[in-house]
């Protein structure tokens, strides 16, 4: 569920992973062995990725309350999280482009998916 140093959103539970990474937090292990990247000693990345994850929440909920029926696109414009992209990726050109297509992407078109089936929109 850890992936340094850009995190993944394909068919993102952002809840379920906030409460996972807490969980982790309080289990308070010495070593944090991620799926991709350094092994992490602290909880620095962890925090840093559920800071994103809930600022994430917040700006898909904020998006998607301004349309009537949200589209993929729209919320591409209106969900930006710059501050995160700016610590996750820098100024890196891939490390750019992986958030942009490995988080953002997935997790506005995840989270859109759900919102239509629950608000029962086609």
């Amino acid at each position: 569920i850890i992936v340094n140093p850009i995190p993944y959103a394909f068919s993102a539970n952002h809840p379920g992973l906030i409460t996972m990474l807490e969980h982790i937090k309080k289990m308070n292990p010495a070593l944090i062995i991620p799926g991709h990247g350094p092994v992490e000693k602290d909880f620095i990345y962890i925090n840093q990725l559920i800071d994103l994850l809930k600022d994430f929440e917040t700006a898909f909920s904020e998006a998607v309350s301004k349309y009537e029926k949200p589209k993929f696109p729209d919320l591409q414009k209106d969900i930006l999280l710059e501050k995160h992209r700016l610590l996750f990726a820098g100024d890196d050109e891939v490390k750019n482009w992986t958030f942009t297509n490995f988080f953002m992407k997935p997790a506005i078109y995840s989270h859109l998916l759900k919102w239509r089936e629950k608000n029962k929109i086609k």
